[in-house]
């Protein structure tokens, strides 16, 4: 399975990994871990998409490879046997969640391979322990911790007060990658990409506030909606277009776009992306529209929410449901010149550059070896003293 040419080895495991999680973390860091640091790196998973056609279309090269485990049991006993065969011959194990699965894969991990690292990324902002119920107790969560040669969240207030809990995890936040010119032309253009419909995006409150701003503001802006459509969600959308047809000709539904550039186009040309999340571990999005130059207005749904949007540059965090306030906000934000573009780029690039992110990982996973190795040696040379 592996090359006979002594690389280091990068393995993400991720059961339910399909076709988006190629452009998503799951995928981007061990494709850039390959491509910059020369790892030969492998995603493992369940064949969950019928296709993986992000790996050629936009993480080719070689750089990451995925390995399909057949369903024979569960995850724990098909994923465990795969370790018990490999784990000697992966240098990087990298997992997600701080949740029994991953705890098991890292004390077996660790167990059949006592050099080997592994990077536990948590994707979640911080839940105290009391109230966390994905997890054992603390005192496990501490033993794995310690088996990790790095553990990150991605919300640097959430990464305080983990460490403030004693929990040593690092912040490393999700990012973007694009090959962005900078060359824009912006159109009067509210954009949202996601899962249209799910509790989660709240879709139906950012039709509420596109009415708004189309009754009460007279915008002259169109919102565009990409991504897959909830089947429940269609009949609701429907019967707004049908209750609302002063508006529905400035709406269109694209659906969902698997071409990366395509996608990207309507970055390009968006003035402002709107986020309607009522929750969201990152909000990935984000970055990406905010490293096209577009104004975010996006909903309080969390820590991370305050990483991104960092100032009235860079957009507006709005109450959760608020759409009154999101409407106020768009408004405002169509009435004023705009001379802030290119600082929301260059912040975006400064910030959350996925090839930046992916070099503090390898500096974090390095470091740990020079600090282990120091701690043997400081042992040694006291042995010799004494």
């Amino acid at each position: 399975m592996y090359s006979p040419n002594k690389k280091k080895t990068f393995v993400t495991l991720f059961a339910r990994a399909e076709n988006i999680h190629l452009i998503k973390d799951v995928g981007t860091i061990p494709y850039l871990m390959g491509k910059n640091f020369n790892y030969d790196a492998y995603l493992v998973c369940y064949k969950n998409s019928s296709e993986y056609s992000h790996l050629a279309n936009s993480r080719g090269g070689g750089y990451l490879q995925t390995i399909f485990l057949k369903k024979h049991v569960n995850k724990y006993v098909d994923f465990a046997l795969y370790l018990l065969k490999n784990s000697k011959n992966i240098d990087v194990l990298n997992l997600y969640h701080m949740r029994p699965f991953a705890q098991i894969m890292i004390f077996l991990y660790k167990l059949l391979n006592r050099n080997g690292k592994v990077y536990l990324k948590l994707d979640s902002s911080y839940v105290k322990f009391s109230n966390y119920k994905l997890i054992n107790n603390k005192w496990i969560v501490k033993q794995t911790i310690k088996k990790c040669s790095l553990v990150s969240c991605e919300s640097k207030k959430a990464s305080d007060l983990f460490k403030k809990d004693g929990l040593n995890i690092e912040y490393i936040p999700n990012g973007f990658l694009n090959n962005n010119d900078n060359n824009l032309k912006k159109e009067k253009i509210i954009l949202t990409v996601g899962r249209l419909g799910t509790e989660q995006k709240a879709t139906e409150i950012l039709l509420e506030t596109f009415k708004i701003l189309k009754e009460k503001y007279h915008s002259h802006y169109r919102l565009i909606l990409i991504g897959t459509m909830e089947e429940e969600f269609k009949e609701k959308y429907k019967k707004f277009l049908k209750e609302n047809p002063n508006i529905t000709k400035y709406i269109d539904y694209i659906g969902e776009i698997e071409d990366r550039k395509e996608l990207e186009n309507y970055y390009k040309k968006s003035s402002v992306f709107c986020l309607t999340s009522r929750y969201e571990s990152f909000g990935l999005v984000l970055v990406e529209a905010m490293s096209y130059g577009c104004y975010i207005v996006t909903t309080d749904f969390g820590f991370v929410a305050h990483d991104i949007v960092k100032n009235k540059k860079i957009g507006e965090i709005c109450p959760i449901d608020n759409k009154n306030m999101l409407a106020k906000k768009i408004s405002e934000y169509e009435n004023r010149k705009d001379s802030f573009m290119s600082e929301r780029i260059t912040f975006a690039k400064e910030n959350f550059d996925w090839n930046k992110i992916v070099e503090l990982i390898e500096k974090y996973l390095k470091n740990k070896t020079i600090i282990k190795n120091n701690k043997k040696q400081m042992k040694e040379e006291s042995k010799t003293f004494f």
